[in-house]
């Protein structure tokens, strides 16, 4: 039988997602302001659709539990923490979906580390 266009594309992006390691990622953001909505709804879109159940993320809020936000040197919000290989990468700011995508070394066809 011949699968759809769709069909094939889901298939190779759950190849894709069985590849990849983990993203541990943390999003530090400041309360309802607006970049900080923005952020979350950046990366929760990203990772829903690129990641899946390769991603642990923690969205912490520096209003209410700024003692992270100090451990892991995050002084400014909304800020992308990402461990990786033992090395946390940070960014940091205002970001857009592109920006992300870059971030996370991934592109709008298929997810994973370039």
């Amino acid at each position: 039988m011949k699968k759809g266009k769709a069909e094939g594309r889901n298939t190779a992006q759950e190849m894709v997602r069985s590849k990849i390691k983990p993203y541990q990622l943390r999003l530090y953001i400041a309360g309802n302001e607006s970049n900080s909505k923005k952020a979350v709804s950046i990366l929760e879109e990203i990772s829903q659709k690129y990641l899946g159940s390769n991603c642990e993320l923690k969205i912490i809020d520096v209003f209410r539990d700024y003692q992270a936000a100090l451990k892991d040197g995050v002084l400014v919000a909304p800020t992308l923490v990402w461990v990786r290989k033992g090395t946390p990468a940070f960014l940091i700011g205002n970001f857009d979906r592109q920006k992300l995508l870059d971030f996370l070394g991934l592109t709008e066809t298929a997810g994973g580390e370039k």
